[in-house]
């Protein structure tokens, strides 16, 4: 099974529901309290238009079909809608925290405000507002009408946000906390933000549409998605300092101009001058190509580096095995778990910067 195929077609599908939810949602509640509002109705959808989308929404739908073929699929096309407008309001606020210029290529959310808005306080309020607008709507989606497994659904989205917005919290502490630096910390990060709106709560609502509510079959799918948030977001701290610009459609300065403490830099370990630079926010080209060598030249002699590259193989690695425990049942579709292994083999096989290379004498 191709995993890239797979996503786009499900995004096709997703992506169709979810125009037609915005419009339902803003036609309602939104747009009776002004017509002006359409202009935001306007940047949400070409913010979710943007290419690289859907991860989430598409394990909503494979896993709704866990047990067998004939599920409620305009449920869970729903709520797969629904997942990715929550996502997209959590991120258009990330991206105004990190202040991003662009996000997939294309302006974020607060840069599209700025253009329009004379005051950028003003147009950074606008963005803030419409992440948690699109992350409102997400809810009243899912709680509209009656399907099977709803008011877990609806659980699942009020227990995510608290997750990701405490996860955000903790974030924020980090670089000016001491007392906080340590791994446990900013793992603590990983799982509670990325480990929860890209994996864990698309699961577990997908679980729940599909009537699993077992708690050795919750803790398996837990186990997974817990894995692959971790890999999945050191690959993403190191793309955010290594990565082309051009390839990823985000500025890879953000992370060192904002200083934020990930896993990289708590391995790397770095002397005075990688501190000096690492959260100065007027970090300039030069000054950003210097803190960058001087965490490769750490990484060359920092065992700490050496072992986080190879824990991105062993997370990705867990959460593989975690689908052939015994709470897997074998009477359930197989489409799904080999959707779910395809996927694992896509993020773990992606091209990622190394930051360091074994020595030419090293036996293999």
């Amino acid at each position: 099974m191709d995993y890239f195929t797979e996503l786009k077609r499900d995004n096709r599908w997703i992506h169709e529901r979810l125009n037609e939810e915005i419009d339902k949602q803003f036609e309602s509640s939104v747009l009776p309290v002004h017509e002006s509002l359409s202009e935001d109705r306007d940047i949400l959808k070409d913010y979710l238009a943007k290419p690289g989308r859907g991860i989430g929404g598409s394990l909503v739908l494979r896993l709704a079909g866990l047990k067998h073929p004939g599920f409620d699929y305009d449920a869970a096309l729903r709520v797969a809608a629904a997942t990715e407008l929550q996502n997209a309001g959590i991120l258009i606020i990330d991206d105004w925290m990190d202040d991003s210029q662009f996000r997939k290529g294309q302006p974020t959310v607060h840069e599209r405000y700025r253009e329009i808005e004379f005051h950028r306080d003003v147009a950074d309020a606008r963005a803030v507002q419409l992440g948690m607008l699109a992350m409102t709507i997400a809810t009243n989606i899912v709680s509209d009408g009656e399907y099977p497994g709803q008011l877990a659904v609806i659980r699942t989205m009020h227990h995510a946000n608290q997750r990701i917005i405490a996860g955000t919290i903790l974030e924020n502490k980090l670089p000016n906390r001491r007392d906080l630096q340590t791994r446990e910390s900013v793992r603590s990060v990983y799982k509670s933000k990325t480990g929860e709106y890209s994996f864990g709560a698309p699961i577990k609502s997908g679980l729940a549409l599909a009537g699993v509510d077992n708690p050795v079959t919750l803790d398996m799918f837990n186990d997974f998605s817990s894995n692959l948030g971790l890999g999945f977001q050191i690959d993403d701290d190191t793309m955010g300092i290594y990565g082309k610009p051009e390839e990823t459609g985000k500025p890879n300065t953000d992370d060192m101009r904002h200083g934020v403490y990930t896993l990289l830099y708590d391995a790397a370990k770095g002397g005075r001058r990688l501190k000096e630079l690492y959260g100065k926010r007027d970090l300039s080209e030069d000054e950003a190509v210097e803190c960058r060598e001087l965490i490769r030249k750490s990484s060359e002699k920092n065992l700490a580096v050496m072992a986080l590259q190879g824990h991105r193989w062993k997370y990705y690695d867990n959460a593989a095995s975690a689908l052939y425990r015994r709470a897997w049942n074998e009477e359930w579709n197989p489409a799904t778990r080999e959707y779910l292994q395809s996927m694992v083999s896509f993020l773990k096989n992606k091209p990622i910067p190394a930051l360091w290379s074994p020595p030419t004498n090293c036996r293999t």
